[in-house]
């Protein structure tokens, strides 16, 4: 079991420049998109001058129907419309603010973006032209290098392929995210291929010769370039991430694993957010640095069986939907067969811990009525029933004392009194002593298992397929 701190990087995700680390393609394709959103195929060319980066943007593949509003990445020097051939469109005001395709279904433009010099290292996270309504499917990305041949070129999608020239270095990157990220640094760097998935760029040879395996459980995962170095601050960008030379292989797994499992959740507001924490201690096995990760799957580990928790884990690492803790509920109970709303009940860090409990999915009846808002619940080997619902609705007058721990009971000439936190309860004013406490709180919801409600109170329980029926015992 690793035992490795974990905040730093949470703290560090929390604040790296609201970048998004990557887009999962197969998520979006799984969300509804506006009835005007278009598909559409994008090639980049790169060229490289002493202070410039000069980019041709092309889109293809668009219906041609109606103009598409756009937004320059900032800091662009110029830029012009290109038709087909190269030459430029008519002429453009520098304020245009949408451009329409041509007769091919392709919109193109060229644009320059300021480079320093004499700078070791840069990365550019938005560096693309974005069009409203346009989803791009998948990016080539050409880069011809003619000023910086020392150095090594890194993007946010697979390389395809590279070759030195005499007078030019070029480089073909392939991928599906719309705007990956692009560095660049002074030093050359080592190339090393995880998987097909994971591409690791370092200064040192061999540092991280590991397959990391828990990222290989994740169906369809997206591509990620990592890269090793000192000469840029850490941080995320799309489709890549920046780390220092130190980092030892278990936590950058870990990292990674984060940074990927953050996208299988529907934006989670920041009090959920340790829910990410959770399943990356989870898949790992390892213990949590979040008092509540710790708490849940020591919950989970002793109402679930290894089967269980196994494939709950297999679930949710190769369903493609986006998670809720709702919808985390609804997997718990693909697997157990029983409904819950244990991550519901949790999902805020600094709420106390609810128990792992199922509802019984079947009709509850009293004295022959179904009772629509009778509910029985599991936790563990125990069967609880709503106390004071399931004695008012077998006939008693309940009333529950200011301090919400001692409750009164009265039929006819009967009376109880029971304590929430003591094992003795009071029977027509004699005090009776329990082995254990017959009820327990629960959510702000007292219950009493089944085995007390049949002794104290002589109610038979029957079952069947459907139903569990409750009577007053007539022996």
């Amino acid at each position: 079991m690793w035992k490795i701190p974990f905040t730093f990087f949470i703290i560090l995700s929390a604040v790296i420049s609201g970048l998004l680390f990557w887009q999962w393609d197969a998520y979006s394709k799984e969300m509804e998109h506006p009835a005007d959103m278009e598909l559409a195929s994008q090639n980049i060319s790169i060229k490289t001058e002493i202070d410039t980066l000069v980019i041709t943007q092309k889109l293809s593949g668009l219906t041609g129907k109606k103009e598409i509003p756009f937004a320059l990445p900032s800091g662009v020097i110029t830029w012009q419309c290109l038709l087909e051939d190269g030459s430029e469109c008519e002429k453009q005001e520098e304020s245009v603010a949408s451009l329409k395709p041509d007769n091919k279904g392709n919109i193109q433009i060229q644009f320059t973006l300021p480079i320093k010099a004499n700078e070791k290292a840069f990365l550019f996270n938005q560096w693309l032209a974005l069009f409203s309504n346009v989803q791009v499917t998948d990016t080539k990305v050409e880069l011809i290098d003619s000023t910086k041949r020392n150095g090594t070129w890194v993007m946010g999608i697979p390389l395809i392929g590279n070759k030195k020239l005499d007078l030019i270095d070029y480089y073909v990157f392939e991928g599906q995210l719309a705007n990956p990220s692009l560095y660049w640094q002074a030093n050359s760097l080592l190339q090393e291929e995880v998987d097909s998935k994971l591409m690791i760029y370092s200064e040192q040879e061999g540092n991280l010769g590991q397959t990391f395996n828990s990222l290989q459980q994740i169906s369809n995962r997206p591509h990620v370039t990592v890269v090793i170095t000192n000469q840029l601050q850490e941080g995320n960008g799309n489709g890549m991430i920046i780390t220092r030379p130190d980092i030892k292989p278990e936590m950058l797994e870990k990292k990674l694993l984060y940074s990927l499992l953050k996208l299988k959740f529907d934006n989670l507001p920041m009090e959920q957010s340790w829910l990410v924490d959770l399943h990356v201690s989870l898949l790992l096995n390892s213990e949590s640095q979040i008092s509540k990760s710790n708490q849940i799957i020591q919950e989970l580990k002793l109402k679930l069986t290894e089967k269980e928790l196994e494939s709950y884990l297999q679930t949710f690492l190769s369903e493609e939907i986006l998670f809720t803790p709702q919808k985390l509920d609804d997997l718990l109970e693909s697997v157990t067969g029983k409904p819950t709303s244990f991550f519901d009940d949790n999902k805020n860090e600094d709420t106390n811990l609810i128990p792992l409990y199922f509802l019984e999915k079947r009709n509850i009846s009293v004295k022959g009525k179904i009772q629509k808002d009778l509910h029985i619940i599991y936790m563990g080997d125990q069967k609880l029933f709503p106390f004071v619902e399931t004695v008012s609705s077998l006939g008693f007058q309940v009333k529950v004392l200011s301090d919400n721990e001692t409750l009164l009971l009265t039929k006819g000439l009967n009376s109880y009194r029971f304590y929430v936190n003591q094992n003795i309860f009071i029977y027509n004013e004699e005090d009776y002593g329990l082995l254990e406490n017959p009820l327990t709180k629960i959510n702000h919801t007292i219950y009493i298992n089944y085995q007390w409600l049949t002794s104290l109170f002589n109610i038979q329980i029957d079952e069947d397929e459907n139903t569990v029926y409750l009577k007053e015992s007539t022996e």
